[in-house]
C-alpha cells in the first residue's frame, strides 16, 4: 500500500505513516478495545494455559486422594391404615388393645427407619464399628475386614486409631493415636511389635494383631473400633429416606458408602429390621391382649365354678327344678342388663390401661388411634407419636437444654394433657351409662323380691351363674380370636426393590470436577493476566504503545539476542528483520522530510536502546549512499564508541570545552563507507552548559554543511535536560521506548515535550518487539 500523505511532517499528531490507523486519542480517554483485549490474551496465553493446567492438576490430585462414594437404594410400600385379622370384631376389647387397626403415617415411618435406634439394630447384623484402611501410594482407602491381610482382635481401645506398618513377615511398627478422655489432650505411642503377640497398654488398649495373608510392599494399614452410638450417628448423615411420589405410599431408602457391597448389605438389613420391628410391635399388642384376657378368664372361671356349684347344691337340697315363666322372663332381662353393665366395667379397665400407656413413651406406639371409635382422640394420639419421634431425632443432635428440644417437650406435655382430658370425658360417658344400667338392675331386682323365698334364692343363684357364664364365653371367644390373629400376623409393608451393589460412584463426579476445574482455570488465568496487566507499570505490546502514545509510531525494532556483542554487524544480513525495521524508519523519514537531515535520538531513561538505534539508523543511511555522521551527545554515560570500537579519549566534549576549531580531529571513520562517528570524549562536569555554548552553534553548522544526514545521540530526557536546545533545533526527534522495560508513565514525559516544551517533528520508535509483532507493524509502514 503506497503512502498517501504528502507535505506533512512528524509533528502532526494525526499522521499515521501508511498504517491506516485513526488519530491517536487523548490519553485521558478510556475505551474498551477488543483488539487490545485479544492481543493481551494472546501475549499471555501460556499464563492461562499454565493456570488451567494447575487447576486441572489440583482437581486430578483431589480425585486421586478422595475415596469414591457409592449410593444404593431400596424401595418399600407402606400401607397407611392396615386392618388386622380381628377387623370384623367391632367391640371395645379389640379396639382398646389396638387389634383392629394400626394407623400408619408415611412421615412417621420414614422417621422410624432413619432413627438412631433402628440403625443400631441393623448394626448388630452389619459390622460398621470395626474399620480397616489400606494406605498405599499416598492413597487411603477403606476395605472390608476379609480384604485385609491383617486381622485385629481387640478387647479395649475404642475410638483409638491404630496404624500398622509391616517390617517383615513377623514384625511391624505400631502407632496408636488417641485423646485423653479427661483432659482432651492428644497422645501418641509408637513401638515395634510382633504378629500374634498380645499388645497391652494399661488403661488404653488391649489387642492382638494377626497376619492372615500376603502384605503388599510399601503398604500400611489402619484400624479403628468405634462405639455403636457414634457409628449410628455417623451413618445417619449418609442415610436418606424419601417419598419419591407424594401421592403414593412408597418410601425410598438410600445410603452412601465408600464400599458398595457393604452399603447394599446395610440398606437391605435396615429395611428387614424395620419390617421385623413392625411385626414385633403388632405381636406385642396381641400378647398384651392375651395377657389381659387370661387374667380375666382366671378370675371369671373361678366365679363361674363357684356359682355353678352353689346352684346345683341349692337345687338338690331344696328339690327345686325350675322357675316359673314370669320369673324366667324377669331373670333374662336382668341378666342382659347386668351383662352390659359388666362390659362397661371391662371398658373402664381398658381405659385405665390406655391412660397408663399414655405417659410411657415406649408404649405409646401400641395405642390404637381407633380406641372407642373417637376420631378426635385418634388424631391427637397420632400427632403425639409424631412429636415423640421428632424429639428423639432432635436429641441425636442437641442436648435436652436446647431451645428446639424444650419447645417440642412443651408441645408433647400439652398434647398429653389434652388426650388425658379426652379420656376422662369418655370415662364420664361410661359412668353415665353404668348409672342408667344400674337403675334397670335395681328395678328388675325389686320385681324378683316379690317371688317366694325359695324361688327368689334360686333366681339369685341362677342369675349369678348366667352372668359368669356369658362373660366367660365372651372372653373365651376373644382369646381364641386373638390367638388366631397373633399366629397370622404378617408385615403390612413390603419390599418392592432390594438394594443392589452399585457399580458407578455418585461422587466425586470426575468429568464434572475436571470440567469445572478447566473452566475455572481459564477464568482464573484470564483474571490473573488482566490483574498482572493492571498492576504492571511497564508497556508490554505495540497495541498498548499505540493506545498510550501522544505521538505517531515511526517504526518498531525486533528483539535480537546478544546484540551488544554483535555491534553493527547484524545489518550486513540484507534480509534480517533487524535491517528491514531500520529501512522502514529511514523510508518514513525520507518520504516525509527529504530535505531535512538533522535527527535526534533520545529516550526517557537509559537502557531503552537509543544508542543502538541511533548507530544502526546511521548505518542504514550510509548503506543508502548518504554521507552520515552520528554524534554522541550523551556525555555522562557514553556507549556509542563501544558499538563502533573507536577511542573515546578525545571527543565533542573536549572540543566544546576548549573552543577548538579543528573538528576533523574528532570525526572518526568506520568500517562502513559514508559512516562517521563523533565520540563524546572526556566526561565533563557540566555537559548541559557545553551543549548550550556558542561553540555548539559552530559544530552544528560544520556538521550540517559537511554531511547529508546528522544524527545526534542525546541524553535521556527523563533524567537530565541537557539536550532540550538540540531537540528544539532538530528537524526530526525520535523518542525510543522499549517493551517490557519502559514504564507507561514515560508517555507523560513524551507528551510534555510535545505540548509544553515545544519539541516538534517527534516520532516514536518501539524497541524490543518480538518478530511476530514486529512484522505486523514494520512492513505496514511502507508496503
Amino acid at each position: 500500500m503506497p503512502l498517501n500523505q504528502s507535505n506533512s511532517n512528524l509533528g502532526n499528531p494525526h499522521f499515521s505513516y501508511g498504517y491506516g490507523y485513526p488519530p491517536y486519542p487523548p490519553m485521558e480517554e478510556e475505551e474498551i478495545d477488543l483488539k487490545e483485549i485479544f492481543s493481551t490474551l494472546k501475549r499471555n496465553i501460556w499464563w492461562i494455559v499454565a493456570v488451567t493446567l494447575l487447576t486441572i492438576g489440583g482437581a486430578g490430585a483431589y480425585l486421586y486422594f478422595t475415596s469414591p462414594v457409592y449410593q444404593t437404594s431400596a424401595t418399600l410400600e407402606v400401607t397407611s391404615n392396615t386392618k388386622s385379622p380381628l377387623s370384623g370384631a367391632n367391640d371395645l376389647l379389640s379396639q382398646g388393645m389396638g387389634l383392629l387397626t394400626i394407623p400408619t403415617d408415611i412421615g412417621t415411618e420414614m422417621a422410624i427407619i432413619q432413627s438412631r435406634s433402628m440403625i443400631e439394630r441393623a448394626l448388630k447384623l452389619v459390622d460398621f464399628t470395626h474399620r480397616y484402611y489400606q494406605i498405599s501410594h499416598f492413597q487411603k482407602r477403606e476395605i472390608l475386614p476379609y480384604q485385609s491381610p491383617i486381622e485385629v482382635v481387640i478387647e479395649e481401645g475404642q475410638k483409638l486409631l491404630f496404624t500398622i506398618e509391616p517390617l517383615n513377615k513377623r514384625e511391624f511398627i505400631l502407632e496408636v493415636e488417641g485423646n485423653d478422655p479427661e483432659t482432651g489432650e492428644k497422645w501418641e505411642i509408637r513401638r515395634k511389635e510382633k504378629f500374634g503377640d498380645e499388645i497391652v497398654e494399661k488403661g488404653k488398649f488391649k489387642l492382638v494383631i494377626l497376619r492372615t495373608g500376603e502384605i503388599p510392599p510399601d503398604t500400611k494399614y489402619q484400624f479403628q473400633w468405634l462405639p455403636v452410638v457414634d457409628t449410628a450417628l455417623a451413618l445417619q448423615k449418609n442415610l436418606s429416606v424419601t417419598q419419591p411420589s407424594k401421592g403414593a405410599n412408597i418410601i425410598e431408602v438410600s445410603f452412601q458408602d465408600t464400599i458398595p457391597q457393604r452399603g447394599a448389605q446395610f440398606v437391605n438389613t435396615l429395611v428387614q429390621v424395620y419390617l421385623k420391628e413392625r411385626i414385633k410391635q403388632k405381636t406385642q399388642q396381641a400378647d398384651q391382649t392375651l395377657q389381659f384376657i387370661d387374667s380375666q378368664l382366671k378370675e371369671v372361671s373361678k366365679k363361674l365354678a363357684e356359682s355353678e356349684t352353689a346352684l346345683e347344691n341349692y337345687k338338690k337340697n331344696n328339690k327345686v327344678v325350675d322357675l316359673s315363666f314370669k320369673a324366667q322372663e324377669t331373670l333374662k332381662k336382668l341378666n342382659d342388663v347386668e351383662t352390659q353393665y359388666n362390659q362397661l366395667i371391662l371398658q373402664e379397665e381398658l381405659l385405665n390401661m390406655i391412660i397408663k400407656k399414655l405417659h410411657s413413651p415406649h408404649s405409646i406406639t401400641s395405642i390404637s388411634t381407633d380406641v372407642i371409635q373417637d376420631p378426635l382422640l385418634g388424631n391427637m394420639i397420632g400427632e403425639l407419636q409424631k412429636l415423640l419421634l421428632k424429639k428423639e431425632q432432635l436429641l441425636m443432635e442437641y442436648t435436652p437444654q436446647h431451645p428446639a428440644v424444650i419447645q417440642i417437650e412443651k408441645q408433647i406435655k400439652m398434647l398429653q394433657s389434652m388426650i388425658a382430658n379426652r379420656l376422662r370425658t369418655i370415662k364420664k360417658i361410661l359412668e353415665s351409662k353404668k348409672a342408667s344400667l344400674k337403675k334397670l338392675i335395681d328395678q328388675y331386682t325389686a320385681l324378683l323380691k316379690n317371688l317366694p323365698k325359695n324361688e327368689r334364692r334360686l333366681v339369685d343363684l341362677k342369675r349369678n351363674y348366667m352372668i359368669n357364664e356369658k362373660i366367660y364365653s365372651y372372653l373365651l371367644e376373644k382369646r381364641a380370636a386373638t390367638a388366631i390373629a397373633r399366629s397370622s400376623i404378617i408385615s403390612d409393608n413390603r419390599i418392592i426393590d432390594t438394594a443392589l451393589v452399585p457399580q458407578t460412584p455418585v461422587k466425586p463426579k470426575k468429568r464434572l470436577i475436571l470440567a469445572v476445574a478447566g473452566i475455572t482455570g481459564v477464568i482464573l488465568g484470564i483474571f490473573l493476566v488482566f490483574l498482572k496487566e493492571f498492576l504492571n507499570t511497564k508497556i508490554t505490546s505495540l497495541e498498548e504503545v499505540e493506545r498510550l502514545s501522544p505521538i505517531p509510531i515511526v517504526g518498531s525494532i525486533p528483539v535480537i539476542k546478544g546484540l551488544s556483542k554483535k555491534g553493527v554487524s547484524t545489518l550486513l544480513s540484507p534480509n534480517s528483520p533487524f535491517m528491514e525495521a531500520f529501512r522502514v524508519i529511514r523510508a518514513n523519514i525520507q518520504f516525509l522530510s527529504p530535505k531535512k537531515r538533522v535527527i535526534t535520538v533520545t529516550s526517557t531513561i537509559e537502557g531503552e536502546g537509543k544508542s543502538t538505534i541511533s548507530s544502526h539508523l546511521a548505518l542504514v543511511y550510509a548503506l543508502a549512499n548518504k554521507k552520515c555522521v552520528v554524534v554522541n551527545l550523551d556525555m555522562r554515560k557514553p556507549t556509542l564508541h563501544k558499538i563502533f570500537n573507536i577511542p573515546n579519549d578525545y571527543g565533542i566534549s573536549d572540543v566544546l570545552a576548549n573552543n577548538e576549531g579543528n573538528l576533523e580531529r574528532i570525526i572518526h571513520k568506520t568500517q562502513f563507507p559514508n559512516l562517521f562517528v563523533v565520540p563524546s570524549g572526556t566526561i565533563p562536569p557540566n555537559p548541559g552548559e557545553l551543549l548550550e555554548s556558542p561553540h555548539m552553534e559552530k559544530v552544528w553548522d560544520y556538521l550540517t554543511s559537511n554531511f547529508e544526514v546528522v544524527i545526534f545521540d542525546t541524553p535521556p530526557v527523563g533524567l537530565v535536560i541537557d539536550a532540550l536546545e538540540i531537540l528544539a533545533k532538530a528537524d526530526i526527534n525520535l523518542h525510543v521506548v522499549r517493551l517490557n522495560y519502559s514504564k507507561k508513565e514515560f508517555f507523560k514525559t513524551i507528551g510534555d515535550l510535545k505540548e509544553n516544551k515545544g519539541i516538534k517533528g517527534m516520532g516514536l520508535v518501539v524497541n524490543g518487539v518480538k518478530n511476530r509483532q514486529g512484522y505486523k507493524y514494520s512492513y505496514g509502514y511502507y508496503s
